[in-house]
């Protein structure tokens, strides 16, 4: 019966040790699993943490590239703009002082002349004045003459004769339009004012 006692105190040892085993089994395997959850969970969070870091890298590097493609070029451009602006403005102010500068010369001639500027003033301009009569002469087209000669051979001179004419007649237009006296200036004719 001793054998027996012993048995069953050894059965029973073995069933409580086999208890102990299974339950420290089941806290290390609810430990493991309670780690394996927090390292999941640790993982979870460092992979959304990177997630956000990779995010709010490519949205740097987005404002980088639109800084580099967009803003930066357009501000070349606005300040090229700006730059060539000035360029115009400080062409035509200093146009317009070198104008004002040659009228105010142009004036104090006038002025110097005395009754005779009107004559300086046109021999001065005479060469764009005569292109003026020459492009008004050059203007006139003819297509085809007939010339009737009753036999004397005076048709061919009078109709070459005309173009002078012509000539005159576009000098006196501007004599009448103008009140300057051209072929009386060149001839010296004219009374001191230019005007006949």
């Amino acid at each position: 019966e001793s054998g027996d006692v012993a048995t069953q105190d050894s059965e029973r040892s073995i069933v409580e040790t086999k208890n102990k085993l299974r339950e420290l089994t089941g806290t290390l395997n609810a430990q493991v699993q309670a780690e394996l959850k927090r390292a999941e969970r640790a993982a979870a969070e460092a992979r959304a943490s990177a997630e956000i870091e990779l995010q709010e890298l490519r949205g740097e590097v987005e404002t980088l590239r639109l800084q580099a493609d967009v803003i930066l070029p357009a501000d070349a451009r606005r300040q090229a703009a700006i730059f060539e602006a000035q360029g115009k403005a400080s062409y035509t102010e200093e146009e317009g002082k070198a104008q004002a500068a040659v009228l105010q010369m142009m004036t104090d001639s006038w002025l110097s002349a005395g009754k005779d500027a009107k004559e300086i003033f046109l021999i001065q301009q005479l060469e764009s004045v005569l292109q003026t009569v020459v492009e008004r002469v050059n203007a006139i087209e003819i297509d085809e003459v007939t010339l009737l000669d009753g036999g004397s051979g005076n048709a061919l001179p009078r109709h070459i004769a005309s173009f002078p004419a012509i000539v005159r007649q576009v000098l006196e237009e501007l004599h009448s339009s103008t009140g300057v006296n051209v072929t009386g200036i060149l001839s010296g004719s004219a009374n001191k004012d230019g005007v006949s």
